[in-house]
């Protein structure tokens, strides 16, 4: 519920995306090789999100290199997801963190939601979920 009043003041906070469903700029997804990147990144971020230290850094920079791969391979691919996180990431990390009651219970809602998002991506031929959007 959380994620949705979020939406209610997104605008009030300067986050306002211009209307119309980003998902239609984000094609590079439903490819395969969209999709392979897209999910080694998630895999890479939940690496990240159990461990610590140096483990937690070289999970993290697995992550952005594949971020960084993914958006190399596609034109606009980095602009066109740029805009479907401040829409929907933003209000579902804003549900997540505010919802748990504690910093360990929100990693575990995030871990979960990312094993979720994976297995959604593996059972989906368009992409669901990215950035923690509506499903």
């Amino acid at each position: 519920m959380l994620h949705e009043l979020f939406h209610r003041i997104q605008s009030d906070l300067g986050l306002n995306i211009a209307a119309g469903p980003a998902r239609a700029g984000n094609e590079h997804l439903d490819t395969f090789e969209g999709r392979v990147w897209l999910r080694l990144e998630w895999r890479a971020l939940a690496r990240a999100l159990a461990q610590s230290g140096e483990n937690r850094k070289r999970a993290l920079s697995d992550a952005a290199a594949f971020r960084l791969m993914r958006r190399s391979q596609f034109a606009n691919a980095a602009e066109n997801e740029r805009v479907e996180e401040i829409r929907e990431g933003l209000a579902q990390y804003t549900g997540t963190v505010a919802t748990a009651t504690s910093h360990p219970e929100a990693v575990a809602s995030a871990l979960e939601q990312l094993a979720v998002a994976l297995a959604a991506r593996s059972r989906a031929g368009k992409y669901r979920g990215f950035a923690g959007g509506h499903q």
